[in-house]
C-alpha cells in the first residue's frame, strides 16, 4: 500500500474518516463498496436537481449519480475493482440444515441481468448476540416445512426467491452492520427494476420517469406482480429472515408486503423528486409518474362499473397516501439507512399477528426489533450526531403508524372487493395473499 498522502485521512469522497487506499484513492469502506458495487453492476444513475449535489459523510446517500462522479473525479480507478468470476456452475450451492450451519459462506449467482452480489451470510452471534434466536429447527431452511397438499403460490414465488447471499464483510460497518446488509438487498431490488421496467424509447437500458395522466389500475396490478418477486428476494439480504422455515416466511412476507408498498412508494417519491411540500406527484416502480389529485383512474378492463362507482366503495391507498403522508416524508428527508431501520422494522413487528408465528419467531422479531433500534441509535451518533435523533425516530414511527392504517383500510377493500366482486380480476392479489 503507498504511503497516505491525505494529511487528515478522511475519505476523499464524502470527508468520512478514512480506513486506508481503495481504487487508488484515499477513502472509507462505504465510499468503496458504493464504488465496488457500481463498477460491478453496470449501472447508470441519474441525477434528479442540477448534477451538483452536495456529497459529505451525512448526505452521501442523497444522490448516487452525484457521488459516483465525484468518485470519478477524486481518482477511482474501475480497473482496480475485482469483480468474481465464479462459473454459475461453482456458485449456486444450497444451505443444508445437515451440513452447513448459519456461519457457512455461500455464493449465488443470480439471473438479474449479471448483477452478481457477494455478501458474508450473517452469523448467529453477530446477528442477535443477546439472544438464541438461532436456536432450534426454526431457523434452518427446510423445503419440507409444509405439506405439498396445503403448499400455495406464495410459498412457490417465496422459494423461487430464494438465494443465498455472500457479504463482503470489509464494507459492513461494525456499529450498525444489519442495516448495511439491508441497504444492500434494497439495491439490488432497485438494480433489478431498472432491468425489467426499461421503456421501448430508452436507449440507457435503466428506468426512464415520466409524467402521465391517466393511472390504469389493470396496468398497476401487473406491475406489482412483477416486483413481488424482487421483494421477495430482497428480504432474503434481510439479516434472520432467510433462516426461517418457508411457512415463517410466507407469514412475515404477508404482514411485511402491503406496508413496503406503501411506504416505500412514498419515501421513493420524495427521494426521487425531492422535499418541494408543493409538489404532489407520486412515483410508481416503473418510472410512471402521476399528479396524485389530479389523474384519472382507468378500470375499463377489470370493472364495469364507472370509476366514481368504485371510488365511491374504495378509496384507493395511491390517492389517500400521498395525501397523508408525503408531507411528513419531505419534512423529515430521511436517509436510506434510516428507510432500512423503518423497512426492517415493518418486517419484524408482528405483534398485532403473534398468532400466526411459532413462539421462537415471536422472541426472534422481539429481539431483531431491539437490535434495528440499538444500530439506529449508533447510526445516529456516528453520521448524524447534530440531528435529534430521538425525534427523528418518532417522526419516522409516525410514518410506519400511517401506513399500518392504511394497509387496514387496504384489506377491508380488498374484502369488499371479495364479497361484491368490483373488479373481475384479481387486482388485489387476495388469491394470492388470501387475506380474511
Amino acid at each position: 500500500m503507498p504511503p497516505i498522502k491525505n494529511p487528515k485521512f478522511v475519505c476523499s469522497i464524502c470527508e468520512e474518516k478514512a480506513d486506508g487506499y481503495h481504487f487508488g484513492i484515499v477513502s472509507c469502506r462505504a465510499c468503496a463498496a458504493f464504488f465496488r458495487r457500481y463498477v460491478a453492476s453496470k449501472l447508470k444513475y441519474v441525477c434528479r436537481f442540477e448534477d451538483n449535489c452536495e456529497i459529505n459523510k451525512n448526505k452521501r446517500v442523497m444522490c448516487r449519480s452525484c457521488r459516483i462522479k465525484k468518485c470519478y473525479s477524486a481518482g477511482m480507478k474501475p480497473e482496480e475493482v475485482q469483480v468474481s468470476r465464479e462459473t454459475p456452475s461453482k456458485a449456486q450451492q444450497s444451505l443444508s440444515p445437515n451440513t452447513n450451519s448459519p456461519d457457512d459462506i455461500i455464493t449465488m449467482s443470480t439471473n438479474d441481468a449479471g448483477i452478481t452480489s457477494q455478501i458474508h451470510e450473517i452469523s448467529s452471534t453477530s446477528l442477535c448476540s443477546t439472544s438464541n434466536a438461532y436456536q432450534g429447527n426454526i431457523y434452518l431452511r427446510n423445503s419440507n416445512s409444509i405439506s405439498p397438499f396445503i403448499r400455495s403460490k406464495l410459498h412457490q414465488i417465496i422459494e423461487n426467491c430464494s438465494v443465498n447471499y455472500i457479504f463482503d464483510e470489509t464494507t459492513l460497518s461494525p456499529h450498525y452492520p444489519t442495516l448495511v446488509q439491508m441497504y444492500m438487498g434494497y439495491h439490488r431490488l432497485l438494480a433489478r427494476r431498472d432491468q425489467i421496467f426499461i421503456r421501448p424509447f430508452s436507449n440507457e437500458g435503466i428506468r426512464i420517469y415520466t409524467l402521465q395522466d391517466v393511472f390504469n389500475v389493470h396496468k398497476f396490478a401487473n406491475m406489482n406482480r412483477l416486483d413481488l418477486d424482487g421483494i421477495a428476494e430482497m428480504l432474503e439480504a434481510f439479516p434472520g429472515y432467510k433462516y426461517l422455515v418457508i411457512d415463517e416466511k410466507v407469514s412475515l412476507f404477508k404482514q411485511f408486503y402491503s406496508h413496503f408498498l406503501i411506504l416505500e412508494r412514498i419515501y421513493e417519491s420524495y427521494r426521487l423528486l425531492g422535499t418541494r411540500i408543493d409538489d404532489q406527484k407520486i412515483v410508481l416502480v416503473n418510472g410512471d409518474v402521476y399528479e396524485y389529485q389530479t389523474m384519472k383512474v382507468d378500470i375499463q378492463e377489470i370493472s364495469d362499473m364507472s370509476p366514481e362507482q368504485v371510488d365511491a366503495y374504495i378509496k384507493p391507498w395511491f390517492k389517500i397516501a400521498p395525501r397523508k403522508m408525503l408531507e411528513p416524508m419531505k419534512k423529515l428527508a430521511p436517509t436510506e439507512t434510516e428507510m432500512m431501520f423503518a423497512f426492517g422494522y415493518i418486517l419484524w413487528n408482528i405483534q398485532e399477528n403473534e398468532s400466526k408465528f411459532c413462539p421462537e419467531t415471536i422472541l426472534f422479531a422481539k429481539n431483531m426489533r431491539s437490535m434495528l433500534l440499538d444500530e439506529l441509535s449508533a447510526y445516529y451518533k456516528i453520521e448524524l450526531p447534530t440531528l435529534n435523533g430521538v425525534r427523528r425516530v418518532g417522526e419516522l414511527m409516525d410514518l410506519m403508524n400511517m401506513t399500518e392504517k392504511l394497509v387496514m383500510q387496504r384489506n377491508e377493500h380488498i374484502l369488499l372487493n371479495k364479497i361484491f366482486k368490483y373488479f373481475k380480476k384479481d387486482v388485489f392479489f387476495h388469491g394470492l395473499f388470501d387475506i380474511d
